[in-house]
C-alpha cells in the first residue's frame, strides 16, 4: 500500500522562515479544491492507500464545504485500508468545533497543530498569528475530537533559551501523543534569508540550536516520548506512519 500527500497552499500570511509553496489569495480555495478533485479522479481505482497527509500552507483554512468535497473525492477514487491514518495540519487560529467535526466526518483521525513556540517574542519574530493561549486552547479542543494529536515546534529562533524551550514542551507534551521538533532552517529566497544576509538579525549558532533541541528532547522523554526519527517523538504506538 502507498501513502497519499495533498498540498493545500493557502495562508493568511506567509511566515518569514517558510519556503513551502503558498499563496495568500483565499478566493482561490474552491477552485483549487475542484482542481484537486479532478486530479484525484484521474487516479481513480488504481491504488489502495493506508496513510493520507494533508499539509501546506494552512490546510485548516479550507472551508468545510471544500473538505467534504475533497473527502468524497478521496473515497470514490481509492481503496482505503481499514487502519487508515489520515492527518491534517491545522493552525491554532483555525481550530474550531465545526472544523474538527467536519474533518472527523470525512475520516480524519490525526491532527497536527502548528504551535512552533509559546513565547510571545518568538511568535512575534516568526510572524505567527496565534499566542500561547490560542495554541493551548487549540490542543485542548483537538483532544476533544481526536485521540492522536501532534504539535510542531521549532528551535533556533532568537529569544529562545534552554529554559523557555523546556517550559514550552512541558506545557505541550501532556496535551498530545506526538511531537515534531525542527531546527530553524534559513532557506534561500525567504525574508528570513535576506535579513540574515544583510546582518539585520542574529540567529543562534548551530551549537546553541543543538542545545535547545536537546532541552526539548529531554523534556519530551520525561513525559514518555521516544525519538524514532531525528525530528519526531511519540508515545508508544503513536508514531506517524505516513
Amino acid at each position: 500500500m502507498i501513502g497519499l500527500y495533498i498540498h493545500v497552499p493557502f495562508c493568511r500570511r506567509k511566515c518569514d522562515y517558510c519556503d513551502f509553496y503558498s499563496v495568500c489569495d483565499l478566493s482561490l480555495m474552491h477552485d483549487y479544491t475542484a482542481a484537486l478533485c479532478r486530479e484525484l479522479d484521474g487516479l481513480g481505482g488504481r491504488y489502495t492507500i493506508d496513510t493520507i497527509f494533508v499539509g501546506g500552507g494552512t490546510p485548516s483554512l479550507l472551508p468545510e464545504a471544500c473538505w467534504r468535497t475533497l473527502g468524497a473525492a478521496i473515497r470514490r477514487n481509492f481503496s482505503l485500508a481499514t487502519d487508515l491514518e489520515f492527518t491534517v495540519e491545522c493552525n491554532p487560529t483555525c481550530a474550531s468545533p465545526s472544523l474538527f467535526e467536519t474533518l472527523r466526518t470525512i475520516g480524519v483521525n490525526r491532527i497536527s497543530i502548528g504551535v512552533q513556540s509559546l513565547q510571545p517574542e518568538v511568535l512575534a519574530f516568526a510572524g505567527r498569528l496565534h499566542d500561547a493561549e490560542g495554541a493551548l486552547t487549540a490542543l485542548h479542543l483537538a483532544n476533544a475530537y481526536f485521540d492522536n494529536v501532534n504539535f510542531d515546534y521549532i528551535v533556533g529562533f532568537p529569544h529562545q533559551t534552554e529554559n523557555t524551550v523546556r517550559q514550552d514542551v512541558e506545557r505541550l507534551a501532556p496535551l498530545t501523543q506526538h511531537a515534531s521538533v525542527y531546527a530553524l532552517q534559513v532557506e534561500e529566497g525567504t525574508p528570513l534569508y535576506r535579513k540574515v544576509a544583510d546582518n539585520s538579525i542574529d540567529l543562534p549558532d548551530e551549537d546553541y540550536t543543538a542545545a535547545l533541541y536537546d532541552s526539548a528532547r529531554a523534556a519530551l522523554a520525561r513525559y514518555g516520548y521516544h525519538r524514532y526519527e531525528v525530528s519526531n517523538f511519540a508515545l508508544d504506538g503513536r508514531e506517524c506512519r505516513h
